[in-house]
């Protein structure tokens, strides 16, 4: 599993990172996002699309455009789920709507650096750190950018039968409950550690 925080572990923990999963705003999905400054998560939730679902695709996708740049004005690093354009061995086909959606979520927010994360890696690391991984929005956007600070603090997944990587494991998940405000508390990706 490649480090996708590989050249970026300053704007990580000095700057403001912003983690989006990213939809095209089709039936039932919105995008969802988590905006870090410094490592500690301080905002996340969705933008709803559900007013767009009816609309053609350029028009959801102008919504969006104009919605992050309204709300994110700049971030150091944007970070997305990476997108498979074909099917490698059966799965991760995506359709031409949600590849576009990248490029808008790209133009939409200024950014100094950019980075994709596999939905695998992100998803897996979250299932080794956290005791529930629940499948929204908004939980994969903080899921992604939970990753990336996991990553540039020296997890290695792959390597979690380590006993170093067991103990770096349990200093994440402290230094993630610590940093999290009150209003982050409730999110049930927590795991307690005693």
């Amino acid at each position: 599993m490649a480090n996708p925080s590989k050249g970026k572990i300053k704007l990580i923990k000095n700057g403001t990172m912003l983690a989006i999963d990213p939809s095209s705003g089709s039936r039932g999905s919105h995008i969802g996002y988590a905006l870090f400054d410094k490592g500690l998560l301080i905002e996340s939730g969705e933008i709803d699309l559900s007013d767009e679902w009816g609309l053609p695709v350029h028009q959801r996708l102008g919504h969006i455009h104009d919605c992050l740049r309204d709300s994110f004005p700049f971030v150091d690093l944007l970070v997305t789920e990476k997108i498979r354009v074909v099917s490698r061995r059966g799965s991760y086909k995506a359709t031409e709507p949600l590849v576009y959606a990248i490029g808008v979520i790209m133009s939409g927010i200024k950014h100094g650096a950019f980075v994709e994360i596999h939905p695998r890696t992100h998803i897996a690391t979250s299932n080794r750190l956290f005791d529930e991984y629940k499948k929204t929005d908004e939980y994969d956007a903080i899921s992604i950018g939970l990753c990336m600070i996991a990553f540039a603090n020296g997890y290695e997944p792959k390597k979690i039968d380590n006993k170093n990587q067991e103990d770096k494991k349990n200093e994440l998940i402290q230094l993630i409950q610590e940093s999290y405000s009150e209003d982050y508390l409730h999110l049930d990706i927590i795991e307690e550690v005693t």
